[in-house]
């Protein structure tokens, strides 16, 4: 159920249905090539929660896109706010969620930008006690398991999922927006990496060692990452359904979950 559609007397129903669980899907704002559309993350996140809180009831907050972009404030569209901004305004509406009722926040991620500031800003929820306290809880779509990996490039036929507007967002996209999607604007000689930072590599691993915040810029200037010539709406259905099955049965663990909050009580009084 969404949090805008609901009257103010039905909140109350929502919070005993949903075991006062509430879904914060987080993307961004920012370019995906030039065949997919500014709010491709804020979509995919927010179509996967909606339909995975309709299998497991959780109510799902207004559309969210206040996340980290700094490396993509070169490109047209990009809206990229002051950070401690972005952090106090995310605090703010987490104790404006708990403050109606919901001590079950989930923080819901589908922007690959906004994963160490989420994981970052959760540790920080140990800081300070909160009235009512509550316990925030983080989903991070971007981050797959060789399993689930495997998975979706079983059902793109590819072994490139691509990093940015490839196979996988953009059979998505396909699959949730398909007026968005424009195939004829695809410039596949922008999609490889530059490789301008490849001296901080580890020469047996071919893996980064070394880390500087302009590493993205330094490979994919042009925000495109990956050929998309294998997507396509079918697959992206396919898609769509494996993550919202695997996010419903996240939301069912959360909401069944009876120790995070005794452990945040036992925590605070020993802090004390």
């Amino acid at each position: 159920m969404l949090w805008e559609d609901l009257r103010a007397d039905q909140l109350e129903a929502a919070r005993l249905a949903t075991a006062g669980t509430c879904i914060v899907p987080l993307g961004v704002i920012e370019k995906h090539g030039g065949h997919l559309p500014l709010g491709t993350d804020l979509f995919i996140g927010r179509g996967v929660t909606i339909a995975a809180a309709a299998r497991e009831p959780a109510v799902v907050f207004p559309p969210y896109y206040f996340g980290q972009i700094a490396e993509a404030r070169h490109v047209p569209g990009t809206i990229s706010i002051d950070h401690s901004l972005m952090f106090r305004l995310l605090e703010n509406v987490l104790d404006e969620i708990a403050r109606n009722g919901f001590p079950k926040i989930i923080l819901l991620n589908a922007h690959g930008g906004n994963s160490h500031f989420l994981n970052y800003f959760i540790q920080s929820t140990l800081q300070r006690q909160r009235d009512p306290q509550y316990a925030v809880y983080g989903i991070n779509l971007m981050a797959d398991g060789p399993e689930l990996a495997r998975r979706k490039q079983a059902i793109l036929g590819s072994d490139d999922l691509g990093d940015h507007a490839g196979n996988y967002e953009t059979a998505l996209m396909m699959a949730l927006r398909p007026e968005l999607v424009a195939m004829d604007r695809v410039a596949r000689e922008e999609s490889g990496s530059r490789g301008r930072l490849d001296h901080f590599k580890d020469p047996a691993t071919g893996l980064k060692n070394i880390y500087t915040g302009i590493w993205w810029y330094a490979d994919h200037p042009t925000h495109f990452a990956g050929d998309p010539a294998a997507a396509s709406a079918e697959k992206g259905n396919a898609l769509l359904e494996l993550l919202v099955e695997e996010t419903a049965q996240k939301i069912r663990i959360i909401k069944e979950d009876g120790v995070a909050q005794e452990l945040l009580r036992e925590f605070f009084e020993q802090s004390r």
